[in-house]
């Protein structure tokens, strides 16, 4: 009797268990999809650069119909000022360009900024660097999915290009990276304001803040960023690069075609301008590499170009100390000044008349000087280490330790 009550037993044991296991691991598997799903927003909370773009399109896409629009990567940001543009060409522009901006985020960008709005222009500012990166770029505040608003164009860039990134890159907007984790404190305080909720403009300069913008640059209104002092940390020690053909991402040179058919579909006229670099780059890079490829690029599109680096002198004389950093990030006054002369290209009959057609033309009317080289920065930069660098010592109250070297500007490809 008892064997045969502990064989039922097991038997029923053995069907309760049957019974429950599928449940069991159904909800095993839900509480690690939860927990996913928690992880991955609390990251994103701490670690996603909290949105301008998402600002930007908010304001294009409002009640102003803005008919001109500005976009690029970082150079742009600093290279077009909407209200001098308005104040010389009559219109109303807006400069959405963004830092670290690939060129596939910038033809759903385009798209997204005609959502709700009908630009007669766009200004492409283009910068190389980017055209040598592949694919989209998540975490820096350049994702169409996350900032806009145009359901058509959020699906297509979902599945057109985030499904194509390697797990799990297509459902989180961050990066774990240092520069990231040391914005964390900016970042929750900025996102714990209910005014950035609200997405407005208003919002930006304490963005720029929270992302360390803010020290060499304000935020001047509709998309411009205006460079008010020398950017002297290690970064200004920019080491040129020389452009070659043959690291042009084929993508990329794809997207442009699309970019260019989506205006042409839009009726809207699209501008193409290279920035005016500084002298310490044009001296050391073959930048008529880059202004032969993207003529030619642009011509076959059908598409206009402007080459900055070959005005004529009268029209943008410029040094190395008219710069934020060796990079290219204009000083405000600089892009102002060239915003007016990009006015007067666009306004013109003639454009072709306010540019040399030579290279070497464009490096004889360059200042080679000590003072307006590089050196002049670099001297600056090196002081400012030295200083740091004994603050730290003084701190520390450690010995003083020697003087960092550093290669002369004539010596800069060996940066």
């Amino acid at each position: 009797m008892n064997i045969r009550h502990s064989k039922q037993n097991r038997r029923k044991k053995k069907q309760r268990k049957e019974r429950w296991e599928p449940q069991t691991r159904l909800g095993k598997a839900g509480c690690l999809i939860a927990l996913n799903i928690v992880w991955i927003l609390f990251f994103s909370f701490i670690l996603t650069q909290p949105s301008i773009l998402k600002a930007e399109l908010r304001e294009v896409q409002g009640e102003t119909n803005y008919d001109t629009i500005v976009v690029g990567d970082s150079h742009g940001e600093t290279a077009v000022d909407p209200a001098v543009l308005d104040e010389e060409l009559g219109t109303t522009s807006y400069n959405c360009s963004r830092r670290i901006m690939p060129v596939k985020d910038i033809y759903y960008l385009m798209r997204e900024v005609c959502y709700h709005n009908q630009p007669k222009t766009i200004l492409y500012e283009i910068d190389p660097t980017y055209w040598r990166i592949p694919g989209i770029s998540l975490g820096n505040d350049t994702s169409i999915f996350f900032a806009g608003s145009d359901p058509k164009n959020r699906l297509d860039y979902f599945f057109k290009e985030m499904l194509t990134q390697p797990f799990p890159n297509f459902i989180a907007d961050y990066r774990l990276a240092p520069r990231n984790a040391s914005q964390i404190p900016g970042a929750a305080y900025v996102r714990l304001r209910p005014s950035y909720w609200h997405h407005g403009e208003e919002t930006i300069p304490m963005i720029m803040k929270a992302l360390y913008l803010g020290a060499n640059y304000e935020y001047r209104g509709r998309g411009f960023r205006y460079g008010h002092s020398y950017s002297l940390h290690m970064d200004t020690l920019y080491k040129p690069v020389k452009f070659k053909v043959g690291k042009i991402v084929p993508e990329n040179v794809e997207y442009f075609h699309k970019m260019a058919e989506f205006c042409r579909s839009k009726g809207i006229r699209l501008v193409c301008f290279y920035s005016a670099l500084p002298p310490y780059r044009l001296l050391r890079e073959n930048e008529n590499a880059a202004n032969k490829y993207y003529t030619d690029l642009c011509k076959k599109e059908g598409v206009e170009f402007y080459d900055m680096n070959y005005l004529k002198k009268e029209y943008l004389d410029r040094t190395d100390m008219d710069y934020v950093d060796l990079d290219g990030h204009m000083m405000g006054s600089l892009g102002d000044r060239q915003t007016r002369v990009l006015a007067k290209i666009l306004s013109s009959d003639d454009p072709s008349s306010m540019f040399v057609d030579s290279y070497d033309v464009v490096l004889k009317n360059l200042p080679k000087d000590e003072a307006t080289s590089g050196s002049a920065l670099l001297k600056e930069a090196r002081r400012y280490t030295k200083k740091k660098q004994k603050e730290t010592e003084r701190a520390l109250d450690l010995p003083e330790v020697t003087e960092t070297s550093y290669a002369d500007p004539a010596e800069a490809d060996t940066l």
